[in-house]
């Protein structure tokens, strides 16, 4: 505000040929403050929100959590679906590498697609399917056709939706995804393509039991079982 008023007071001398007013200029500045502070109160700042985790599906149903991780320096990434019911019982997982990828939205897409197919497959029609990604989810609840470069995909998610009986796609924080992100990053490390049905990989072990911890806890990538994992492909 005091550079407004000696601008102000430069203008007026300049081009107005007024006189030089140093009380003016003194006392006009916190007049102009105190205006612009009535109009313009100071937002609250925003709140942490508190760290989510990641929740059993409603009972007689089963919950299907889909994560892609992109690798930017190589153009390419890795895709994880855990599959589990009402009680948090892993019943099917699935990871795959990703050789040719341009975004990290892509590989979200091809995880999301890569869930709805394993479900498919497995015969499962009254699930909810849970991804980190926002504008993922947007676009598979949106009832208007998909224009972006990734809207084939997003087409066939939509096709494969149809066929099931009862399906819930719900966006979730990153830090209760931790078991798919552990797969994509596993996956996005490897070149090898695996799934389990009845059992549990060893190097999400780890992730699966956080979710059922009572504290807080981070998204399941920093674990030294990851690496050591990646390092055996």
């Amino acid at each position: 505000m005091s550079l407004w008023v000696i601008w102000c007071e430069r203008n007026k001398i300049v081009w107005k040929e007024g006189d030089f007013n140093l009380w003016m200029m003194s006392s006009s500045a916190p007049k102009l403050l105190e205006e612009y502070q009535r109009f313009h109160s100071p937002t609250e700042k925003n709140k942490q929100r508190p760290v989510s985790k990641w929740e059993a599906p409603p009972r007689g149903r089963l919950k299907i959590n889909v994560d892609g991780a992109f690798r930017a320096d190589l153009n390419a990434g890795g895709i994880g679906v855990i599959i589990r019911n009402d009680h948090g019982h892993c019943l099917a997982v699935l990871h795959r590498s990703i050789n040719h990828a341009s975004s990290a939205f892509q590989v979200e897409v091809e995880a999301c697609r890569a869930g709805l197919l394993f479900a498919l497959q497995k015969g499962l029609n009254d699930f909810i399917l849970e991804t980190d990604c926002a504008a993922l989810t947007n676009a598979l609840n949106s009832l208007e056709d998909d224009l972006s470069d990734m809207g084939h995909i997003i087409g066939d998610c939509k096709y494969y939706m149809l066929a099931f009986t009862s399906l819930t796609v719900r966006h979730i924080y990153r830090e209760a995804n931790g078991v798919a992100n552990r797969l994509a990053q596993v996956a996005s490390f490897s070149s090898v393509n695996e799934i389990w049905i009845g059992n549990t990989p060893s190097f999400i072990e780890d992730v699966i039991y956080e979710d059922f911890c009572p504290s807080s806890r981070g998204i399941g990538t920093k674990s030294p079982s990851m690496y050591n994992h990646s390092r055996q492909f």
